[in-house]
C-alpha cells in the first residue's frame, strides 16, 4: 500500500508539472490579435489578490486565461513569469520573459530588471546572458537607477518661470506609478502695503497623480493637477536633466524640455 501512495503522489506531481508546461505552450502557440480587455483585467485582478496571497498555482491560471482573452497585453505574460517564478519554475518563467521581451516594451524591461519576483532569475548564472540583452535593449540604465528615490523639485516664490511658487516631491516606483504629492501656486503681482511681505496667493495647483514611462530613450512623467491645470508632461532625456529639474533651489531653469506643462 505504501509503494501504491508512493507512486499516486508521483504520478499527480508530474501531471502538474505537465498542466504548466502545458500553459505555455499553449501560450506559445496564441495568436497575439486584440481580444477582450475587459474580461482579461477581470482574469488580472483576481490574478493579483492570488498572487498577493501566495496562491500562485491559482493566480498563474488565471493569468493564463487573461494571456488567451487578451492576447495583444504584455503585462500577463511578463505576471506569469513572476508567478511561476515565486513557485520556483525558473526555466519556465524565462520562457515567459523572452515572450515579454518580444514585444519590445522598454517599460517592462525595466520591470525585468527589478521586479523582486524575479530576483533569483537574475542571480542565476544559467540567465545571465539574457539579463544582460535586456539591460542593453533598455538603453535606459539611467532611468532604472531613479526607481525608489525621491525626487524634490522646490522652487522660491518667483524663481521658477512664470512666477510660479512650487514644492512638490516624486518617487518612482517599478510599475510605471509615482507616489506624488505638493503643488505649486501662482500669486498676485504686488505685496500690499508692504513690500517685504510675500505676495498674496492668487491660484493653487494640487499634483493629485501622477506616473511615468519609458519612450525611447528618454523618460516621460504625466501629472494631472486640481485647479485650472489639469495636466502636464514632462520628457528628461538623460539623467543631468533630472537633477537640474529636480534641485531644491531652481537657482536656474533646467535643461529639460517641458510640453504643455503648468
Amino acid at each position: 500500500m505504501k509503494v501504491f501512495y508512493v507512486f499516486l503522489s508521483i504520478t499527480l506531481l508530474l501531471q502538474c508539472g505537465n498542466e504548466v508546461v502545458n500553459y505555455l505552450e499553449e501560450v506559445k502557440r496564441i495568436n497575439k490579435i486584440p481580444g477582450n480587455p475587459k474580461k482579461a483585467i477581470e482574469y488580472h485582478t483576481k490574478a493579483l489578490k492570488e498572487h498577493k496571497n501566495s496562491n500562485f498555482q491559482e493566480a498563474e491560471r488565471l493569468w493564463f486565461m487573461a494571456v488567451k482573452t487578451d492576447p495583444v497585453n504584455p503585462r500577463y505574460y511578463f505576471n506569469l513569469a513572476c508567478t511561476t517564478a515565486a513557485q520556483g519554475k525558473d526555466s519556465i518563467a524565462i520562457e515567459y520573459l523572452k515572450l515579454v521581451r518580444d514585444f519590445g516594451n522598454n517599460k517592462y524591461y525595466l520591470s525585468i530588471l527589478n521586479d523582486p519576483d524575479l530576483e533569483s532569475l537574475r542571480n542565476s548564472i544559467i540567465y545571465k546572458s539574457f539579463f544582460n540583452d535586456i539591460r542593453n535593449k533598455s538603453g535606459s540604465n539611467w532611468i532604472e537607477s531613479l526607481i525608489g528615490k525621491k525626487l524634490i523639485r522646490k522652487c522660491a516664490i518667483g524663481s521658477c518661470s512664470g512666477g510660479y511658487d512650487v514644492n512638490f516631491t516624486m518617487i518612482l516606483d517599478i510599475n510605471g506609478k509615482i507616489d506624488a504629492n505638493g503643488g505649486y501656486h501662482t500669486r498676485n503681482s504686488t505685496t500690499g502695503e508692504n513690500p517685504s511681505e510675500p505676495a498674496e496667493i492668487k491660484r493653487s495647483h494640487t499634483l493629485i497623480s501622477a506616473s511615468w514611462s519609458v519612450v525611447g530613450d528618454t523618460l516621460q512623467i504625466d501629472m494631472t493637477f486640481s485647479g485650472p491645470t489639469k495636466d502636464g508632461k514632462l520628457v528628461f532625456k538623460s539623467i543631468k536633466q533630472v537633477r537640474s529639474y529636480f534641485s531644491k533651489e531652481c537657482q536656474y531653469e533646467p535643461e529639460i524640455e517641458q510640453i504643455n506643462t503648468y
